[in-house]
């Protein structure tokens, strides 16, 4: 039993990769077949895999029809990024108390050398974007937050198919993701706060815009 688990979960860590990098977009079908013939499985632990997938928000399972990468209405973006806002809001306020000299380095490193050359191509500006976020989150040194975060990371992934390929998102995160780290280098815990529910509240004006 124990080995059908790790199994089931070593598959669906690895079609999560596949979703997460943007080889199956939002609406698209997932063959069962395409990974029992990558990984030499049969399609039993694919499908278990499949389910805990769904579970996490990632997939939805359509009988008689197939497994599909899950999509987003407008309203559930936006909830998305509203709920983003105010849990990572808060982690950037304990963040401006909390950081070492080493971690702000490695995010303005991580910001320096995407600003520096930004690239068009929208699957090098969400990576870019979501390690951002993720650093800001990891340097709050909240357990409580962190959880909450990773619990909804899959599903915030996956949002920024939609948000990074608005119109002017990049240049407008590039800019705001600066005014958040001066204020974490200035040890600005009201501050960092602000800018980072009016960085993603600018992220959701920026998807209307883009689907008006």
């Amino acid at each position: 039993m124990a080995l059908k688990i790790l199994l089931r979960k070593e598959i669906a860590k690895t079609i999560r990769k596949s979703i997460l990098s943007g080889q199956f977009q939002p609406g698209e079908r997932i063959p069962i077949e395409y990974f029992t013939k990558k990984l030499r499985v049969s399609p039993t632990p694919v499908q278990d895999a499949f389910l805990m997938l769904e579970q996490e928000g990632l997939v939805v399972i359509k009988p008689h029809s197939g497994v599909y990468v899950r999509t987003f209405t407008k309203e559930e973006l936006v909830d998305v990024l509203l709920v983003e806002g105010m849990c990572e809001s808060l982690a950037a306020s304990m963040a401006a108390r909390r950081i070492t000299p080493s971690q702000l380095a490695t995010i303005e490193k991580w910001h320096n050398d995407f600003a520096r050359n930004p690239s068009s191509e929208y699957r090098k500006f969400r990576n870019y974007d979501l390690k951002f976020h993720s650093l800001i989150v990891t340097c709050s040194r909240s357990q409580v937050l962190i959880d909450i975060l990773t619990r909804q990371l899959y599903q915030i992934s996956l949002s920024r198919y939609y948000t990074s390929t608005a119109p002017n998102r990049m240049p407008h995160s590039i800019m705001e993701h600066s005014q958040i780290i001066e204020c974490l280098k200035n040890r600005d815990p009201e501050g960092a706060e602000r800018a980072v529910r009016s960085h993603l509240e600018s992220a959701v004006r920026d998807l209307l815009a883009s689907s008006d």
